[in-house]
């Protein structure tokens, strides 16, 4: 498992670098599908920070507080860079990490708010301006049904 920070700054200089777009709001639905992803293809959590069920999908609390100051403006620098470098990042996780976010590019910020606002993990756990965590049990569980409705 990886610091969530570590993560954020291989995604905004991924982003930067393949001119995608990268804004806190498409931040935070990122890091829900990464979180997804490493659960379904290696077992276990990207990062080990909980994922909170907001108003306009699942937030990565440290995250969004450390990269709010860009407001609903594009990322172009990590201003909160971690200590480590991606090299800290396992080069097999790195190609997870792009293979994830190639994926997401092909969708607008809103339509990824959407497709999480359908799924379970979001949707159970999600009441009116509480921040309630989303349990990781409910981000294995989602997964699981997946994998298992795609046999």
């Amino acid at each position: 498992m990886y610091d969530v920070l570590d993560i954020c700054n291989f995604i905004v200089t991924y982003c930067n670098d393949r001119n995608y777009s990268i804004t806190n709001l498409r931040l935070q639905k990122i890091l829900y599908f990464m979180q997804l992803y490493f659960l379904d293809l290696k077992g276990e959590p990207c990062f080990e920070d909980s994922l909170e069920a907001w108003d306009l999908g699942p937030v990565v609390p440290v995250a969004y507080f450390a990269y709010r100051n860009n407001g609903a403006n594009e990322i172009l620098s990590n201003p909160n860079e971690s200590k480590k470098s991606a090299s800290s990042i396992a080069l097999n996780d790195q190609e997870i990490i792009k293979m994830v976010l190639d994926k997401v590019s092909r969708y607008s910020t809103w339509q990824l708010v959407d497709i999480t606002h359908h799924q379970m993990p979001w949707k159970k756990n999600y009441l009116p301006y509480a921040r309630n965590e989303i349990p990781l049990a409910d981000l294995k569980n989602f997964v699981e049904r997946v994998r298992d409705a795609q046999k």
